[in-house]
């Protein structure tokens, strides 16, 4: 089990909504601030924040990976990244690490693989893949 998934929950008596603690990973606050930064553009961390109805400094610890968001602001942030819950929101944000992690491996290999070619046909197969690469996703726009 993730430290993501290993959620305590508790009531409070004073407030009127459920509270839910997590554990999370490193990794996932860091896909989070990279999605911040991404959503965010060239606006500035006030801006932004006021249109997400979060204090700068929240936005500003979590971009900064400092804090992770409570429940209230995931469910915020799950609507503005346009996620339908959060679990998959959490989902996401842990299964993107692992993907970043295994895409950067085979880009290696890959980029191993040409270093042992002449240049103009290493630059000839990367064309030719770019090119197959936009055909398939052109072609699973269409289905």
């Amino acid at each position: 089990m993730s430290l993501t998934c290993k959620v305590i929950e508790r009531r409070s008596a004073l407030s009127k909504g459920l509270f839910r603690f997590r554990m999370v990973s490193p990794l996932s606050r860091k896909q989070l601030s990279r999605l911040l930064r991404q959503k965010r553009g060239i606006r500035s961390q006030r801006a932004f924040a006021a249109e997400l109805g979060i204090s700068y400094t929240c936005l500003q610890k979590w971009e900064n990976m400092a804090s992770f968001p409570n429940t209230e602001n995931l469910l915020k942030l799950c609507r503005v990244f346009g996620f339908e819950d959060l679990e998959s929101f959490i989902a996401y944000l842990d299964q993107t690490d692992v993907t970043n992690r295994e895409e950067e491996q085979l880009v290696t290999e890959i980029l191993g693989k040409l270093r042992h070619l002449p240049p103009a046909t290493a630059v000839r197969v990367l064309e030719t893949a770019l090119g197959l690469l936009k055909a398939a996703a052109n072609n699973e726009g269409d289905v």
